[in-house]
């Protein structure tokens, strides 16, 4: 009889690991799908994994409180629950806008000079007043469910405004260019300014796991992080504004991928890393400040 209860039970947990097998995959193509319209969760998920390492003992202690999971876990949880009707509240554009004349990132509005979402100045803006919001020990009086989503957003968000791909300009400045400029890529399929910028992260590394992505391309010296982490909010817009006027100029004169010189791919490649590393160690910054108290 024992024999036989055993032998029912393998056989049931059999067929419920395949069921649990199934769903996974489905959820995979689904969100697999999804992620070529946002840096794709692969540099998500290696940026914050890397933010992670850098928390200090009290912040990592509080991410975990708050989330109940590592950070990468979030990473891309705005992108896959942002049309979710319970978000709505909570999910403005994952972008950002530069100022008028392009050297900076401006808080206020989008580009067409009206606040847009529920925080004026999209990415940029929640983070400021999510800093703001939750600073100086703030977080202490406020529901814990609150705590949670202002930090959910605050790991997607902090990478997705270091993406060149996000970075929108004023009409003035590049009246031609539409952030959907397609390019042939080497199999004939077209592909968009967007697409190309947010995948090239993972562009002949998909059997690399996070780790390996944080041991081999983060090569940052203590001199630069202390650079990235240092200054104010409008001083990281500067950087984010530089970045996004590199990948445009590299973009607007190119049809395909072929168009590209090694040289310039190589260009491309080391800029989306730098900017996904840089996202990594400020959003450790802002971390470690908020739970500073």
């Amino acid at each position: 009889m024992a024999t036989e209860i055993s032998y029912a039970r393998t056989k049931s947990n059999e067929v419920n690991m395949k069921k649990f097998l199934i769903l996974i995959a489905a959820f995979l193509a689904f969100t697999g799908v999804r992620s070529v319209k946002a840096w794709s969760g692969f540099t998500h998920a290696y940026s914050v994994y890397i933010a992670e390492q850098n928390l200090t003992p009290e912040a990592k202690k509080m991410c975990r409180h708050y989330l109940r999971h590592t950070l990468a876990y979030y990473a891309s949880w705005m992108d896959h629950w942002k049309g979710a009707d319970a978000f709505k509240s909570v999910n403005a554009r994952h972008s950002v806008m530069t100022t008028a004349d392009g050297k900076g990132v401006d808080f206020a509005f989008d580009e067409y000079g009206k606040p847009y979402g529920v925080t004026p100045g999209e990415c940029m803006g929640y983070l400021r007043d999510a800093i703001e919001e939750l600073g100086e020990g703030k977080y202490k009086n406020l529901p814990d469910s609150l705590v949670r989503q202002r930090l959910i957003n605050m790991v997607h968000y902090v990478a997705d405004m270091h993406c060149p791909a996000h970075v929108n300009f004023p009409k003035n400045l590049y009246p031609n260019f539409v952030n959907d400029k397609k390019i042939k890529k080497q199999n004939g399929k077209m592909e968009s300014f967007h697409t190309f910028w947010d995948c090239l992260p993972q562009q002949g590394r998909r059997s690399w796991l996070i780790e390996d992505c944080a041991k081999n391309l983060n090569k940052a010296s203590r001199k630069q992080i202390k650079e990235w982490q240092s200054g104010t909010l409008e001083d990281w817009g500067r950087d984010i504004a530089e970045a996004g006027y590199i990948a445009y100029d590299m973009f607007l004169n190119k049809s395909a991928i072929s168009d590209f010189t090694p040289e310039e791919l190589e260009k491309a490649s080391a800029l989306v890393e730098k900017m996904a590393v840089m996202s990594a160690y400020r959003l450790a910054q802002v971390l470690n400040t908020i739970f500073k108290y």
